[in-house]
């Protein structure tokens, strides 16, 4: 990811999970978040196995990093449970 300005900023994220987990993110291979609790988005009412994975939730505001200026690798770490998807992170420069 390229930063164009320096500063934190408030994480969401578009998933799926067919159970509660945790995940961390990291910035250059240092942790930035600890653990995040991803809430199950499975529904008891739908009967059809593999449309569990079709429940998309946004999770807004799950997170804050702070970003320095210049490329930056970000990476999503799944680290309990797993059974999850992952669309996107939107990544919004808190003011």
């Amino acid at each position: 990811m390229n930063v164009t300005k320096a500063g934190a900023y408030q994480l969401g994220i578009m998933y799926t999970s067919n159970k509660t987990g945790k995940i961390s993110i990291s910035v250059n291979d240092k942790d930035a978040t600890g653990g995040i609790i991803i809430p199950t988005t499975f529904a008891e009412a739908d009967t059809v196995a593999w449309r569990q994975w079709h429940h998309w939730n946004y999770l807004k505001n799950m997170a804050t990093v702070n970003l320095e200026e210049g490329l930056q690798t970000i990476t999503l770490h799944t680290t309990d449970v797993g059974d999850m998807n992952y669309d996107y992170i939107n990544f919004e420069s808190v003011k």
